[in-house]
Formats: structure tokens, C-alpha cells, sequence
């Protein structure tokens, strides 16, 4: 029944109601159940009466641009006109506004314009295409006047249809382009004679930097086996040389016999004799490090104490006799390990006197006046290490002090705090 008498989907209750009120068939419900079905109708058939509408209107649009092609092919006619001739046309009045149809009207002769415009340019770029592949064709490039040009091709029906002042600038353009197409055909030759050049010279570099390549990594590989086979000589030495006094041609001997000698083969004599000796330095190093430190270990051995004297309070230790067979060997790193000892004790005693606040530059001066100045200097002294350790040779203790003494007091007093250094006084 709504549908029958066109209810719209857009409208109200309302206002549709005077459309069914007087049907039969508005009775059958009650006044909830129609005002229920009316709603569900509305969302329904909303969207239906939209694509219906749209359709239309698209028809209208369609049917009135007809019209327009029908009326005006040519686009020659304004819209004035045209609305005045054919306003009374059930497809001019399917458009409701009058706008809209001017729009349409304008579409159309845009469309007509543009569509004969490219028609237009496209007979033109056919005629000026066909005019060249005649001028390629009758070789008219190679005239040099465009009277003779002309007579080759005025016989061909392609000749005709382009205009007199064209004729003879496409001719002139036509062999511009022949010349510059052949420049550019000897360049893209050279550029390409270039190129392939450039290309087999790349292969070359490549080919150079691969056998370089190589070179180094069979090098490398060289140097690897060569570093391979030191640690395995250097191996032998330290398990098979262990007594510093061995000579190498006694011990290279020995040496061959063990089967890790052929491991080392790739070592060259001079380079196995260098190893040899580099771990004989090693062993007698490490000899004497355990000797000096039997030393400093045994009371009674101080910076006065003689050969003799000590040899007899370390003879009973091991590492007096592995050190050295020969004991003037021993007489030697003795004499070396007190004449060292006593350079580092008077080092530290002249540290000393640097940190002791007692003695300055006005010392010197306090001990002319008074020697009983020195006791109270020594009894500062004393309380250190550094001073005690030189007890054993106090002639040569005092005379470090008393050279001290009087090489400050010749220097005189100290710099400020802020007085630039020495080296730099004369820099500004």
C-alpha cells in the first residue's frame, strides 16, 4: 500500500498521511503497528528512492547532453540561443535548474572544441610526418637547393597537402636534423670507442688488483706456516734447551733428533741459530732475576758485605747453584747487584732530603754557624728507611747530604708559587 501510493522515504508521518488515511488497507493495524511499519518502510526504501533518483538524474543529464549534440555538432551556437529555440523540450526541461544546463551546454562545447583542436593537430602532425618520410624516401637531404628538392617530390600525392611557406622550412629543417643526427651518430661512436676503452682498462686494473690479491694472500699464507713453524721450534727450544750455558752446535744436535725438527723446516738456519739465542738470553735473564732475588732475600747481605762473605750465607741454596757452574759468574752478578742496589739507595736518600721541610737554603748558613745543626737534621733523617738502609757506609751517606746541602744554599731560596717556569721567562 505505501508503495502503491508512493510514499516517499524523505517525508514524515505526518505529512504522508493524507496519502493512505482513506485506503482499506490502513485499517488492518492498529495506529503502533503502522506507525512500526511506516518506520521500517522509510529505512528501506530510502536507500532504493536515492539510487532511483540518481539514475534519473544521471538520465536526464545524459538525454540533455543528446539534445545538445543533436542541435549544435558544430559548437557554433551560444547558449542563449540554444535555450530560446529549444526550451519547450521535454529533455531541456528534464534539467531543473537553468545553471546546470548551462554548465552541461558549456561541457559539451569545451568537449567539442578540444576534440576538434586535437583532430586538427593530429591531420597536421600526419601531414608534416608523411612530408618527412617522402623527404627520406627521395633522399632530399643530399640537394642543396630547394628547387631541385621540390622537383623529386611535387609528383607525390603526399606533397599536396601542406601548405606553400611550409614546404621549403620543413625541407631546410629536414636536413638539420639529417646533419646534426649524423654529428650525433660520430659521437655516440667516439663515446662509445671511449667507453669500451674505459672498459677494458677497468679489466685490466681488475685482473692487476686480483693477481695482486693473490700475491698477498699466498704472502700471508707464507707468513702464517712461517709463524707456525717458530712456535713449534720455539716450543722444542723450551722443552729440550734448558741450561743457558749450552752452545748452539751442541744443541742443534740434540735437536734433530726430536721429530718436531721437521716441523720447523721452513725456518732458514740463521733464523733457527736467532731463536736459540733469543731463549738462551731468556734462561739466563730468568737466572739472574732468581739470583738478585736470593739476594735481596738473605739477611746479612748488605751494601759493605763482601764475596766471600755472602757466597758462604747462599751457598746452601738451590738457586746458587743452578744460577752458574763458574763462580766468578756469580762474583760478577753479585758485584753488579750491590753496585746497583747502592746507585738506588742514594737516589732515594737525595728523594729524601727533597721531602725533608728541616733542610733549605738556609742551612748551609745555620751550619757554619753551628755543626750541632747536622744532629738535629739526622735525628729527622733517621726515622726513615731510605736514610737507615745507607748505615753501612756513613762516610759516603754524609757526604750525599752534605753535597746537597750546599748545592741548595748555592741555588738560594725558591721561586714564588706564580713565577713563571725558567724555560719560559723570556717567552711573551
Amino acid at each position: 500500500m505505501l508503495l502503491e501510493r508512493k510514499v516517499s522515504a524523505f517525508s514524515t508521518w505526518e505529512k504522508e498521511l493524507h496519502k493512505i488515511v482513506f485506503d482499506e488497507r490502513y485499517n488492518l493495524l492498529n495506529a503502533k503497528e503502522r506507525k512500526q511499519v511506516f518506520d521500517q518502510y522509510v529505512k528501506t526504501r530510502a536507500e532504493v528512492e536515492r539510487k532511483e533518483k540518481k539514475a534519473l538524474l544521471l538520465k536526464a543529464r545524459e538525454d540533455f547532453k543528446t539534445l545538445v549534440s543533436e542541435v549544435n555538432y558544430n559548437a557554433k551556437m551560444g547558449f542563449s540561443e540554444f535555450a530560446s529555440k529549444y526550451s519547450k523540450e521535454k529533455r531541456f526541461r528534464a534539467i531543473d535548474k537553468m545553471r546546470e544546463r548551462e554548465t552541461l551546454f558549456n561541457e559539451y562545447v569545451k568537449e567539442m572544441r578540444k576534440r576538434r583542436d586535437d583532430e586538427s593537430r593530429d591531420k597536421a602532425e600526419k601531414v608534416k610526418r608523411d612530408f618527412f618520410l617522402l623527404m627520406e624516401e627521395k633522399h632530399v637531404d643530399k640537394c642543396s637547393r630547394w628547387s631541385r628538392a621540390r622537383e623529386k617530390l611535387m609528383t607525390d600525392p603526399r606533397y599536396s597537402p601542406v601548405e606553400a611557406y611550409q614546404r621549403e622550412e620543413w625541407w631546410a629543417e629536414f636536413c638539420s636534423s639529417k646533419t646534426k643526427s649524423a654529428t650525433t651518430n660520430n659521437e655516440d661512436v667516439e663515446k662509445k670507442r671511449r667507453a669500451e676503452e674505459s672498459l677494458k682498462a677497468r679489466q685490466r686494473e681488475v685482473e692487476l688488483e686480483k693477481a695482486e690479491r693473490s700475491k698477498e694472500i699466498d704472502s700471508e699464507r707464507y707468513k702464517h706456516r712461517l709463524d707456525e713453524a717458530a712456535q713449534h721450534f720455539k716450543a722444542l727450544l723450551v722443552d729440550m734447551v734448558r741450561n743457558p750455558d749450552q752452545s748452539w752446535s751442541d744443541t742443534r744436535k740434540q735437536l734433530k733428533k726430536d721429530n718436531r725438527w721437521d716441523l720447523a723446516k721452513l725456518l732458514l738456519r740463521e733464523e733457527k741459530e736467532r731463536h736459540f739465542y733469543t731463549h738462551i738470553d731468556s734462561l739466563k735473564k730468568k737466572r739472574k732475576e732468581v739470583f738478585k732475588q736470593l739476594l735481596e732475600e738473605t739477611e746479612g747481605i748488605n751494601l759493605t758485605t763482601k764475596w766471600k762473605e755472602a757466597r758462604k750465607l747462599i751457598k746452601g741454596d738451590p738457586r746458587y747453584t743452578k744460577f752458574s757452574s763458574s763462580d766468578r759468574k756469580r762474583e760478577y752478578e753479585f758485584d753488579d747487584f750491590v753496585r746497583n742496589k747502592f746507585i738506588i739507595a742514594k737516589g732515594d736518600l737525595r728523594e729524601l732530603l727533597k721531602e725533608c721541610k728541616v733542610i733549605t737554603h738556609k742551612t748551609q748558613a745555620a751550619l757554619d754557624a753551628n755543626q750541632s745543626h747536622m744532629k738535629e737534621i739526622k735525628s729527622v733523617l733517621q726515622k726513615d728507611k731510605r736514610y737507615l738502609v745507607l748505615s753501612c757506609v756513613k762516610s759516603q751517606r754524609d757526604e750525599v747530604i752534605k753535597n746537597y746541602i750546599i748545592d741548595l744554599g748555592r741555588r738560594g731560596p725558591p721561586p714564588p708559587p706564580t713565577a713563571s717556569e725558567p724555560s719560559r721567562r723570556g717567552i711573551k
